[in-house]
């Protein structure tokens, strides 16, 4: 009889694991995003899961400092009017 249990969740809630390939579906289910996505945000800002969310949310708003962001260059400062476009 095998002692192996299923995987149903990370070794550490806190800490991205993709070198596991269950691991790596369990965070892209969790994160939505695909196992690209998921390594590119390990890859940019760490396995700490709270930093990759955070990332990765950011990408999906296009939200100044994520890549593909401003990709005009200007930079953009909270309250503010955007340089690329008109003031109200």
């Amino acid at each position: 009889m095998s002692t192996s249990l299923p995987h149903r969740g990370p070794a550490d809630r806190n800490r991205v694991n993709i070198d596991e390939p269950w691991e790596e579906r369990y965070w892209g289910d969790r994160l939505a995003c695909t196992g690209e996505q998921l390594r590119a945000a390990v890859d940019a800002v760490g396995v700490m899961a709270v930093d990759v969310k955070a990332y990765l949310q950011k990408m999906r708003r296009g939200v100044p400092g994520a890549p593909g962001a401003n990709r005009g260059g200007a930079r953009v400062m909270p309250g503010l009017p955007r340089p690329d476009r008109p003031a109200p």
